[in-house]
């Protein structure tokens, strides 16, 4: 796949694994999550890789402060690959994309943070191309601004439309899923430029899935596709109920120790090529 001109900004992290390969399926589980400031503070990180090894094939994680964590995460994690991207953020934030992959199952490609001359994004986000045994695809993965305006938020998120529109332009697939945390219900506004070049929500739009005190909150988590680039979808994005299936129903436990997000998973067809 032809991706925007730019310089690979991506480190590539690799373990041995204790078991043998995971026999191929027709099916692959995708995912995104945001790791609240992954190698910050106290992390669970056994309870964290037990979701992503019961849940995921593939999975996109935004807030990945630094490779400790992410290198912390993996010793739980035998048998998966990982990719690390460049740095994005400003004005003394910085955070990280990752990729983790199961090994025999899915292969991560090219993995690249997207210029931002013109200084769009808050933190700029990021393409990652992957393969399984017949189809490929590549995740853009985003962590919109969040900050005290709806209104930087939605150009940022419009900014994302035109991001994935030129991609579509460059690719005679076109196969390009945007995930990640926009900090915005699909309610907004902004989401109309999605639909306008014939995007759609893999999630509902609406699921809360950010982690109050006592219940989940605001829908900031979203997959969005395009179904006719991307035939292969076959099981729309769902939420995992972390808090249920791992915290012993505590939404504050599950805020310190694993994250202030819960993740989205959805489903692509593996059993033939998709080209």
């Amino acid at each position: 796949m032809k991706l925007l001109a730019t310089a690979l900004l991506s480190l590539t992290l690799t373990f041995t694994p204790h078991t043998h390969a995971t026999e191929h399926a027709p099916a692959i589980r995708v995912g995104t999550w945001n790791v609240k400031r992954l190698g910050h503070g106290r992390k669970d990180y056994e309870s964290m890789a037990r979701v992503i090894e019961a849940n995921f094939d593939a999975v996109a994680l935004q807030e990945v402060m630094n490779e400790t964590g992410l290198v912390e995460l993996l010793e739980h994690l035998p048998g998966w690959d990982a990719s690390l991207s460049g740095r994005v953020g400003k004005d003394g934030y910085y955070e990280r994309y990752s990729v983790l992959a199961r090994r025999g199952k899915v292969s991560i490609g090219r993995f690249s943070v997207v210029p931002d001359p013109t200084d769009v994004w808050l933190r700029e986000p990021a393409v990652a191309c992957l393969r399984g045994s017949h189809v490929d695809f590549c995740l853009v993965i985003t962590h919109t601004v969040y900050g005290s305006s709806l209104s930087a938020r939605d150009r940022e998120i419009t900014a994302l439309s035109r991001l994935m529109e030129q991609l579509r332009k460059n690719d005679r697939e076109g196969d390009y899923i945007l995930v990640g945390d926009f900090n915005r219900s699909g309610r907004a506004k902004s989401f109309t430029s999605f639909s306008n070049i014939g995007y759609t929500f893999a999630d509902s739009g609406t699921t809360p899935t950010t982690l109050g005190e006592k219940n989940y909150a605001s829908p900031y988590d979203h997959v969005i596709y395009d179904p006719i680039a991307t035939r292969e979808m076959q099981r729309k994005a769902e939420r995992i109920d972390v808090v249920r299936s791992t915290c012993r129903g505590s939404f504050t436990g599950c805020r310190e120790l694993i994250s202030d997000h819960a993740p989205l998973t959805f489903t692509l067809d593996d059993s033939r090529d998709d080209d």
